[in-house]
């Protein structure tokens, strides 16, 4: 097995208590897909429109849930959406609870592995789709106009920073991968 995804399935396993949040109470979720014969992850550039908070964002495929739907459902449908990609298809690690944003949004991540390089292509609220190798993933300053750290640049993405929550799970998962094995 793969060390990385070997070192994620324990942590999935094993997740952080982040409170006092059942899983089933969330506002939204995110897929953290690792395409394992690239060794990266999956980020989309988001669509720059007036009006949305994320607009022009570097992030992972995720939104908000629809009524009914659980977290897992919620990150397939939008990465199903977001990056035309059927993660039923991959293998499911589990979620590594739920996260807030600076804005109280409560994001459950989905933790997938696809055995296969994924054949993914924008959907209407992506302008380009993004694979970065975990450990080329450069941490730098953040910006003036972002207040908390960390931040981060990934090589080939024409200067965007990727912050906020994006920016912990991206911590989150570098801090495992250069972990002793």
């Amino acid at each position: 097995m793969d060390p990385i995804i070997a070192k994620l399935l324990e942590k999935v396993l094993s997740p952080p208590s982040w409170g006092d949040c059942w899983s089933q109470d969330f506002d939204a979720s995110v897929a953290v897909i690792y395409e394992e014969p690239s060794r990266s992850i999956v980020l989309v550039e988001r669509v720059e429109r007036p009006g949305d908070p994320w607009s022009g964002h570097i992030a992972f495929p995720g939104g908000f849930r629809r009524y009914g739907e659980g977290s897992y459902e919620t990150a397939v449908r939008e990465a199903w959406e977001e990056i035309h990609v059927d993660l039923r298809r991959a293998f499911h690690l589990g979620d590594i609870g739920i996260w807030l944003t600076r804005g109280s949004v409560r994001v459950v991540p989905h933790i997938f592995v696809s055995k296969e390089v994924l054949d993914a292509k924008p959907g209407e609220e992506v302008s380009r789709i993004l694979k970065a190798v975990i450990s080329e993933i450069e941490e730098i300053e953040c910006p003036q106009n972002i207040s908390r750290a960390p931040c981060f640049r990934v090589p080939g993405v024409g200067g965007k920073v990727i912050w906020g929550l994006t920016a912990r799970i991206i911590e989150w998962l570098m801090r495992h991968e250069r972990s002793e094995w």
